[in-house]
């Protein structure tokens, strides 16, 4: 009689956890269900307000034009610009540049290369002058006459006009200042002939390289 009381327990027992699982189950359903209704609900959203503000047609791009523009005259070993250095919030001081600000951290080389052993490994590669290591973050630039480079670490602010700088609070006033325009035109002729010697100094740099 214990025997068959046993069996009887154990098939209650077995009947609780099916109905319990199938509870689960249906729970899990319902909600996946209300999941896949607001999914659904976001879908038709979508759909509605794409059918009502349709993506336009465009057919110019400013922002690709002004990276164009951006990279041509940034490009320009004649370009004529100004550099503002600053420290702490103030101007140090207004600088003419030929070409372009280059940053300190650019090289002519990969700075490290990957290798692989059972696995990916990364090798520091040393720098053109053949050592290791990182410099701080800085640029650098030469002058119309073709001195350079100058460099300095910090923000700073260029522009294609000199403007004037207000020397009691060391911040940049958005007016021409026509003393420095007036030096325009000796920047340029300076220009002229500072970029094609530096074109000459790199292009015998870059052949007595090629011979070694």
């Amino acid at each position: 009689m214990k025997v068959n009381n046993g069996k009887a327990y154990l098939r209650y027992l077995l009947l609780a956890l099916v109905i319990v699982m199938c509870l689960s189950a249906l729970t899990g359903c319902m909600e996946q269900s209300e999941t896949q209704k607001q999914s659904n609900t976001r879908t038709k959203n979508a759909e509605t307000q794409m059918a009502k503000y349709p993506t336009p047609l465009l057919e110019d791009s400013v922002d690709r034009a002004n990276i164009i523009l951006r990279l041509t005259r940034g490009n320009n070993p004649y370009n004529l610009q100004w550099i503002y250095p600053m420290s702490a919030g103030r101007v140090l001081g207004r600088f003419p540049v030929m070409g372009k600000i280059t940053s300190g951290t650019k090289r002519l080389n990969a700075s490290s290369e990957q290798r692989y052993n059972n696995g990916y490994y990364t090798i520091e590669q040393p720098d053109e002058m053949g050592t290791f290591g990182h410099s701080s973050e800085y640029v650098f630039w030469f002058d119309p006459s073709g001195n350079g480079p100058y460099q300095h670490a910090g923000d700073y602010f260029s522009s294609p006009i000199p403007l004037q700088i207000d020397a009691g609070f060391g911040t940049i006033i958005f007016e021409i200042d026509l003393d420095e325009q007036a030096k325009v035109g000796m920047y340029q002729e300076q220009i002229e002939e500072s970029a094609k010697n530096l074109e000459r100094e790199v292009h015998t740099a870059v052949e007595d390289s090629a011979e070694e």
